[in-house]
């Protein structure tokens, strides 16, 4: 008996050593850099939950007995953490042009498969019809209309143009009108002076009437003086690039009754519109050999080769490669902005000297989400097919990412947690099956400078199952992303040079054990004691519903106070007004374009 304890104590002081022998780190590197130091267990432990892995424990001679005793004793520690309680919705007002919403953590989910269902002419896998949740809807809200109240009468009222003000070319005093009926009056006249020009009857179809106004729109290009102002009537008097001429078709569409949406990259702004119960995507750069797509923006990101444009053949194959995950702070891949729809548009907010170019959360825009599993149904509600494309850089597909144009942080406290809950489809299947889940959580910036060595009293539970971050068997990464800061940005607005803007995360690396498939999943973030306290959780308004619960503020007083962030780049760097007014003239009068006439080149 003595000798067994003995070779226990023995087996025990091995495994100690090695374990801190694993988490001790060359004095002169810092603490920062030696975080990002990623567990390889064998790849068969996500079986056991904790198991450090046969392959590493006999590279440290660390005994099968011994490790099994204390990974039980692990199990039994897990038990005791309490399941998080009073979960609530986190809800409360961004910005009062938007009024309420709902906020979600940035508990990202992203899956590997062992091979894509399609490969596009980008050369990038797609998954066809996989990890789409299936009850996925936004909120119906009413169309801007003629009557609707102006952002000049009411905080959360829809943009308005210099020109509709006092002393813009269309005011006109005593004429009865409110400044957003002048702005709409205006936006009709022009609608049915480009159809007249262009032969458009009333009989005509809907797409061939957008058609005509998608080709005049796009032949405005740059004038000889343009407006910072990009609302739909001042882009319509002067003119601007992109981002004026998705909100001129957006403004020109509404007075047709449609509903609209924009989409918005980091080099180029487009939009939508439904028409009969599909979206239809439409484009304003010279550079494309069309205006209007017989097809939605997912299918033309997924397969272009297979959209035909309107009236004229196919569309360019140019839009393969835009990454529509959209997981990154600096927004590379395209977003679907939803409140555009309720004509809080980009850069339109110059009726009011607001130069929303810098302020996205005074104006409301930005609330929108990115194409992923969890989403693309409730943007495509009577798709036939549904894709989700592959990460370039990773090889994943993202079900589930962040959304928005701003954000904010939860602190957790010990016995509070956030969690969010996915959709995962088939993850067995024979053709393609899932071989990794990766959970991506966004923090607060500088987290990781005073985050605990091996995880502290952190841990996630995913369907009722709870993983500390301490275990030896857990796959896991603390680091520091930087996101290249786009060049067309930081020749005007980022004076000082900035290259990169950074942000913390944690990445979890795991298998589909203890994973539902063909069902929602939860994942869950928390803190269970001291250890790893104040580290702040990023957190995003989420329009997609169902909405569920994401909030669990244990027995402490929930968190109410929060601080929004914009998460546009336009906002995240030291913008230099004095720099950009300078390239901007003052908006001066310039002829109307004619339809035909191609006025100048992109």
């Amino acid at each position: 008996m003595t000798m067994l304890v003995q070779i226990t104590a023995v087996a025990t002081v091995v495994l100690a050593v090695c374990l801190q022998s694993a988490r001790s780190a060359d004095p002169s590197v810092t603490h920062a850099e030696k975080i990002p130091l990623v567990r390889k267990p064998h790849p068969d432990h996500e079986k056991y939950l904790g198991w450090p892995g046969i392959e590493w424990m006999e590279r440290n001679n660390v005994k099968i007995r011994t490790v099994e005793r204390q990974t039980k004793q692990r199990f039994r520690a897990a038990r005791d953490i309490p399941a998080a309680k009073n979960w609530r919705a986190i809800r409360f007002v961004g910005t009062e042009a938007v009024g309420e919403v709902n906020w979600s953590p940035a508990l990202l989910v992203k899956v590997r498969h062992t091979k894509p269902d399609a490969i596009n002419i980008a050369k990038r896998g797609l998954l066809i019809d996989r990890h789409i949740n299936p009850k996925a809807h936004f909120k119906n809200t009413p169309l801007v209309t003629r009557n609707a109240t102006g952002r000049d009468e009411a905080v959360d009222g829809v943009a308005v143009s210099i020109e509709s003000m006092p002393g813009g070319r269309l005011y006109v005093e005593g004429d009865g009108k409110t400044v957003h009926q002048r702005d709409w009056d205006f936006l009709v006249k022009t609608r049915n002076r480009i159809w007249a020009q262009s032969g458009i009857k009333d009989s005509d179809p809907t797409l061939k009437k957008l058609k005509a106004l998608a080709d005049y729109v796009r032949q405005r290009q740059y004038l000889s003086h343009w407006s910072y102002s990009v609302h739909p009537v001042d882009y319509l008097t002067y003119a601007t690039y992109c981002t004026g001429r998705a909100n001129a078709m957006m403004g020109l569409a509404s007075t047709m009754g449609l509903r609209i949406r924009s989409i918005n990259h980091s080099r180029h702004s487009m939009c939508e519109v439904l028409v009969d119960g599909k979206w239809y995507f439409i484009e304003n750069s010279s550079g494309q050999r069309f205006t209007v797509a017989e097809g939605n923006f997912m299918e033309l990101v997924a397969a272009p080769d297979k959209v035909k444009a309107y009236g004229s053949g196919k569309v360019s194959n140019g839009f393969a490669w835009m990454d529509t995950s959209g997981e990154e702070l600096v927004k590379i891949g395209p977003l679907m902005v939803l409140s555009a729809d309720q004509w809080k548009m980009n850069w339109a907010g110059g009726g009011l000297a607001l130069p929303t170019m810098f302020q996205t959360l005074e104006s409301g825009y930005g609330v929108s989400v990115c194409m992923d599993g969890n989403s693309v149904r409730a943007l495509y509600p009577k798709a036939e097919t549904y894709y989700l494309k592959e990460s370039p850089q990773t090889g994943m597909y993202t079900v589930a990412g962040k959304y928005g144009w701003w954000h904010s942080y939860v602190y957790l406290k010990p016995g509070q947690a956030v969690r969010r809950k996915v959709y995962l489809g088939k993850l067995h299947d024979e053709a393609s099956p899932v071989t990794r889940i990766e959970l991506g959580i966004l923090l607060s910036p500088g987290s990781l400078k005073n985050f605990p060595d091996y995880g502290g009293d952190l841990y996630i539970r995913i369907n009722g199952r709870v993983r500390r971050f301490e275990w030896a068997g857990l796959d896991w990464r603390a680091e520091t992303v930087k996101v290249p800061i786009p060049y067309e940005v930081g020749y005007m607005m980022n004076p000082a040079g900035l290259k990169y803007v950074e942000y913390d995360q944690l990445r979890i690396g795991m298998g589909t054990w203890g994973l539902k498939e063909n069902q929602i999943n939860t994942f869950e973030f928390g803190l269970s004691g001291p250890r790893g306290a104040g580290i702040g959780v990023m957190i995003f308004p989420d329009p997609v519903l169902p909405y569920n619960s994401a909030y669990a503020g244990g027995t402490g007083a929930p968190q109410t106070n929060f601080t929004i962030v914009p998460d546009h780049i336009c906002e995240m760097v030291e913008p230099n007004y004095a720099a950009f007014h300078s390239q901007v003239p003052h908006v001066v009068k310039v002829d109307w374009p004619k339809v035909g006439k191609q006025e100048q080149a992109e």
